[in-house]
């Protein structure tokens, strides 16, 4: 691995580090699911949001983490994500 760098491959680098463990070491399977390649979503209000490129489970919920075409990084809880240009789904009461 190189030791120069840059500010913007650190930056990525940090992420996928930060997605890939916690505290305690590597999360598994049930945990962690990667999106290879990056999927298109819109978030909340069904606004085209970025690319989806991985899924982490914490606490028994699932986020989504997006990057905007910026290269801003969010997370996303699951049932504010869905795919781009999908129609908007109406939850049952």
């Amino acid at each position: 691995m190189p030791l120069d760098l840059s500010e913007a491959e650190a930056a990525d680098l940090a992420a996928d580090l930060n997605a890939t463990y916690d505290t305690y070491g590597e999360h598994g399977p049930d945990v962690l699911r990667w999106c290879r390649p990056a999927v298109p979503v819109a978030a909340r209000r069904w606004k085209p949001a970025g690319t989806i490129d991985v899924w982490i489970r914490d606490r028994g919920e699932w986020y989504g983490r997006v990057c905007d075409d910026t290269g801003r990084v969010r997370w996303y809880p699951a049932d504010d994500l869905r795919p781009a240009g999908d129609p908007p789904v109406e939850k049952a009461s």
